[in-house]
């Protein structure tokens, strides 16, 4: 019977503490580290919304490189890391994939570079722009098949 009573205190308690935690969305303050394009691109809007659903929470943030970044794991709840975090992160570090960046150029036709073959394997042409009306992108944009998004 002991045990029992123990597992259900226990339970209890985990009840309150996750109580607390939803509570503590009401007030207090969140720090957030963000490299330089998460920072400058995504970051404004999102703390807007977050500004508008919990005004009671101070908002900190840092911005820098990702080696900025990561060196403020110990102060920040939460870091905005484009790219590779590497492998020197605090033991209790959790890192999860959030978007897919892509990144596309966007021009004229009669841009010189829309003609293709001028930046790195690009397409062009009418084979590409049936391939972008399938894949629902504008005309008029080039995408080297070779080069990563980052």
């Amino acid at each position: 019977m002991a045990q029992y009573a123990a597992r259900l205190r226990d339970t209890w308690r985990q009840a309150h503490a996750y109580r607390d935690a939803l509570r503590g969305l009401e007030h207090g303050t969140l720090r957030i580290g963000a490299t330089t394009t998460p920072a400058s691109y995504l970051l404004p809007y999102l703390l807007a919304d977050f500004h508008r659903r919990y005004p009671e929470v101070t908002l900190h943030t840092v911005d820098g490189n990702t080696t900025d970044i990561v060196g403020a794991l110990g102060y920040v709840d939460i870091a905005l890391i484009e790219g590779p975090v590497g492998t020197d992160l605090p033991p209790d570090t959790a890192v999860h994939a959030w978007r897919d960046d892509e990144i596309v150029a966007i021009m004229p036709r009669s841009h010189r570079l829309a003609g293709g073959g001028g930046v790195g394997g690009a397409e062009s042409g009418a084979g590409k722009e049936a391939k972008d009306a399938k894949a629902g992108r504008p005309p008029g944009w080039i995408w080297p098949r070779s080069a990563p998004s980052r």
